[in-house]
């Protein structure tokens, strides 16, 4: 009975050094998700200013199938401490009850620096510095240049792609009306250079008859606008504030 014992504390204590570690090098992955702690979606709004959120939208059938872009605005948030943020994809899912039609997920890249929560806590120079009990790796710059840690920007909720695809295959559309649910989130990375994900937040459209209300629109990136031309332009900009 005690080599028993003694086998079985032995197993268990090799069980949880194995837990540990596994949670250890899933923690020094490269990507963090940590729903929305760290890296938040804040929502869909009506305009750049974060003043007036939304919850759903009217859309006409034949704009859902037009091959067009439908956009809204999100807001992000970063909430890190002497880290910016440079956004790199929005990444939506869709779900249409009542049909059977298998939808596929779409990625867009997204353009974008969001400056940190807090910058420095008291020492000396940018984040990091003596006296801080965090570290930074902000530009030299950041403390006189900051960016605001809230950030609006305007994306393709319904891509040209979705819409030809669902254009493809309105057979299998139900009747109007009916409802589309769009699934966000968004991919970035910080200036320490981890890939990081925020929460993911859902829209819903109302697809009503040819007499509906449209898509709020504001001009945004271009379908073929790629990664590398956001990267350019967030260089640019980091270039402009240090």
């Amino acid at each position: 009975m005690h080599f028993l014992k003694s086998k079985l504390f032995k197993k268990g204590l090799y069980s949880v050094v194995v837990a540990s570690v596994v949670g250890l090098i899933a923690a020094c992955g490269g990507t963090n998700n940590d729903q929305g702690v760290s890296f938040t979606l804040l929502g869909f709004y009506a305009d750049t200013e974060g003043s007036t959120g939304v919850s759903a939208y009217n859309l006409s059938r034949s704009a859902l199938i037009s091959e067009s872009t439908q956009r809204t605005i999100l807001g992000l948030q970063n909430n890190l401490e002497g880290e910016f943020i440079r956004l790199r994809r929005a990444n939506y899912s869709y779900e249409i009850p009542g049909t059977t039609l298998p939808l596929p997920n779409y990625q867009s890249a997204l353009g974008g620096i969001v400056g940190p929560t807090v910058i420095s806590d008291g020492g000396t120079g940018v984040g990091g510095g003596a006296g801080d009990t965090f570290d930074s790796s902000l530009p030299e710059g950041f403390a006189t240049n900051p960016v605001g840690n809230i950030l609006y920007t305007t994306v393709g909720l319904i891509s040209p792609q979705f819409s030809k695809y669902l254009r493809d295959n309105q057979g299998a559309l139900p009747e109007t009306p009916f409802e589309v649910i769009a699934t966000v989130y968004v991919t970035g990375v910080t200036s320490a250079g981890d890939v990081i994900e925020s929460n993911a937040e859902s829209m819903l459209i109302r697809v009503l008859g040819d007499d509906s209300i449209e898509f709020f629109t504001e001009p945004s990136p271009t379908a073929t606008t790629t990664e590398a031309d956001l990267d350019a332009e967030n260089e640019e900009q980091l270039e402009e504030l240090f």
